[in-house]
């Protein structure tokens, strides 16, 4: 099992936010974008440390023959698309990479403000624009999310591309969406 390490409180299945100073030093407005070369610090908004690699721009060779693809969230708001929540970096062919990242808001399974969730990403795969994978979770309790992502059970198909801000769930009230930032 592989570990992605992220703070993300806008996350590819759940996004609901962020809390203040969540916020990537950035932000980006339809239209143009800012490419991050940070690889996520996994896990809680409150382990307050980040490994970063550096990556290339999504374009170009780099992005035909990238291992490592990030994706960056972003809220759309009044047509402004904000990146929010820190970037997930996915490994290419990696099985069940697992992260965790804080969840602002009470939810059904936690009803404690800032709590953290789950989750796992398998069968990744980038073809120079377009970032595929499954994902499992959001889980309330660590060490649930991989035996999910290993047997396959329950995991939901997601996508991101280097040219459009893909929606991050197919809710009628959805306003998160994803976009691949950085190769490498």
């Amino acid at each position: 099992m592989r570990t992605i390490q992220c703070a993300l409180a806008v996350c590819a299945i759940v996004f609901l936010g962020c809390p203040d100073g969540d916020e990537l030093p950035g932000t980006t407005s339809a239209g143009s974008d800012t490419s991050t070369s940070g690889s996520d610090t996994s896990g809680s908004d409150t382990s307050g440390s980040d490994t970063s690699t550096s990556g290339s721009d999504a374009t170009g060779d780099a992005a035909s023959t990238a291992t490592k693809v990030t994706v960056t969230s972003y809220i759309l708001e009044d047509g402004t698309y904000t990146a929010a929540g820190t970037p997930l970096v996915f490994e290419v062919g990696v099985p069940c990479q697992t992260w965790e990242r804080n969840q602002p808001q009470p939810d059904a399974g936690n009803p404690n403000p800032n709590h953290p969730h789950y989750n796992a990403a398998t069968d990744v795969a980038f073809d120079g624009t377009t970032l595929t994978w499954t994902e499992f979770g959001p889980e309330h309790e660590d060490g649930v999310v991989g035996p999910l992502c290993e047997s396959g059970t329950g995991g939901a198909s997601k996508t991101a591309t280097t040219d459009d801000y893909t929606a991050a769930t197919q809710s009628a009230d959805n306003k998160a969406y994803l976009k691949v930032t950085a190769v490498e």
